[in-house]
């Protein structure tokens, strides 16, 4: 593990600011909405447009990484769902809000099969456990 750790140290503390400002996201977009006076349902369907982009990562990243590789689809994503929060402020539709949401989920959901992959990758067979507690440790904290 100690000629691990510091290979995967970066990774792991970029995994903790992803995972940071997309609970930050999630918790502070919809008191946005309603300060925008959208609906209830408007501010529901702006929830579930992160999880029905978030399937379609699920399906369609291992496609996107086949294609153009690890580290390009790991920079793209990360332009994008960073841009995202950026993009809400442009124009308070909530139509809009919606298609952004669920792109930031197709976004988050290939950044972490990329980022488990890469530690995958790093762990070895008598570290992986380790390796993916700390990571889920991150994760849920």
């Amino acid at each position: 593990m100690g000629s691990t750790l510091p290979q995967i140290l970066a990774l792991l503390f970029s995994a903790a600011i992803l995972l940071m400002g997309n609970g930050l996201q999630s918790t502070l977009l919809p008191l946005r909405a309603q300060l925008q006076t959208f609906s209830t349902l408007d501010i529901g369907v702006l929830g579930s447009s992160y999880y029905i982009g978030f399937a379609a990562g699920c399906f369609f990243g291992p496609l996107l990484i086949r294609r153009v590789g690890h580290i390009r689809s790991f920079t793209a994503m990360v332009a994008v769902a960073s841009t995202a929060p950026l993009i809400h402020s442009l124009l308070p539709l909530p139509g809009f809000w919606w298609v952004v949401r669920a792109v930031t989920g197709f976004c988050l959901a290939t950044l972490f099969m990329i980022i488990e992959s890469w530690l995958n990758e790093k762990a070895s067979n008598e570290n992986r456990g380790m390796v993916f507690s700390i990571y889920t440790v991150i994760n849920l904290t």
